[in-house]
């Protein structure tokens, strides 16, 4: 019943900031994400709209805040049930067997295609940031993609069997997994410490991981960060050319608009090496947990039973 509880609290999490991000990227983009009337002519920022949308903006308020209500809200209950302190781990249900009913085969298949996306994202960053340079943590393994996918879920419970002291929490998206550690027992947030890749070969499956963020981290906070430092420099530059009562010209808005891109390329890159940065601080023995995970000889009894608690 706890864990229910959690995950309904992560969903909504999810929802709020999901929901802050919108907001952000529509104040950006339009200026007034809730739009204004002025007699009978409704607008969002200088663009007129017909009153539908205006409505729209209204209803959009309304459950901006209650979202944000909730988010608070569940964050609290999380907090006071312990969620802290509970392991979280996802795995791709690409290891699992579809499940009957209508209803639940549907809920499957719309889980497998959010992994794929996940799964795509990933590859992305891993393109652009690891395929070129060496990877701090380097094996090979006899066991198969998918048993590596089962075994490394397993492990994320019992920590203390493969000799480590601190809780590892992680997702596996499919061939792309992530791996975090509680850095002490008094700080409950984990810390990013392991992006890797699973590469299917005849023999077995090589095993490549780098110190850094999440690619979907990554993300994020690069978009995060650039809709926030946008806003603030598009809201400084309207205010300093209404005060001095200055025209934008076209190529003005061209270079703008070009400035921006390279601000988010720029923060995409800073983000990368600040992850990088805070994966290598005190992370070395993750790297040795997922060696023990994924090289220790099971027997196909062991190997039954640990499917099973996979799933």
């Amino acid at each position: 019943m706890r864990k229910k509880i959690h995950r309904i609290c992560r969903g909504i999490f999810l929802a709020g900031f999901v929901n802050f991000m919108l907001f952000f990227l529509i104040a950006a983009l339009v200026g007034d994400p809730f739009g204004r009337a002025e007699q009978g002519q409704y607008f969002f920022g200088n663009i007129e709209v017909p009153y539908i949308l205006f409505l729209l903006s209204r209803v959009y308020l309304v459950s901006a805040i209650a979202i944000h209500i909730l988010a608070m809200f569940a964050s609290l209950v999380f907090w006071a049930t312990g969620g802290w302190n509970e392991p979280f781990y996802v795995f791709t249900n690409a290891v699992k067997e579809p499940p009957g009913g209508r209803l639940s085969y549907a809920l499957y298949k719309i889980e497998s295609l959010y992994w794929r996306v996940h799964d795509f994202c990933s590859g992305v960053s891993w393109l652009l940031f690891d395929s070129w340079r060496r990877p701090q943590v380097e094996f090979f393994t006899r066991l198969t993609r998918d048993q590596c996918i089962v075994r490394l879920s397993t492990a994320f419970g019992h920590p203390r069997l493969y000799g480590m002291d601190r809780s590892i929490d992680g997702c596996i998206s499919g061939t792309y997994f992530f791996l975090l550690k509680h850095p002490s027992p008094y700080l409950r947030m984990p810390r990013p410490a392991l992006f890797g890749k699973f590469l299917s070969i005849q023999q077995g499956t090589y095993v490549r991981a780098w110190h850094r963020f999440e690619a979907v981290g990554i993300l994020l906070l690069t978009v995060s960060s650039w809709v926030a430092v946008s806003m603030l420099i598009y809201s400084f530059l309207r205010d300093y050319l209404a005060s001095v009562q200055l025209a934008v010209e076209p190529r003005a808005e061209i270079v703008f608009y070009v400035v921006l891109l390279l601000l988010l390329i720029l923060l995409w890159f800073w983000w990368f090496w600040f992850g990088t940065w805070i994966g290598r601080k005190g992370n070395a023995d993750v790297g040795d947990f997922l060696e023990r995970v994924l090289k220790e000889t099971f027997s196909e009894s062991n190997m039954l039973t640990v499917y099973r608690v996979a799933r």
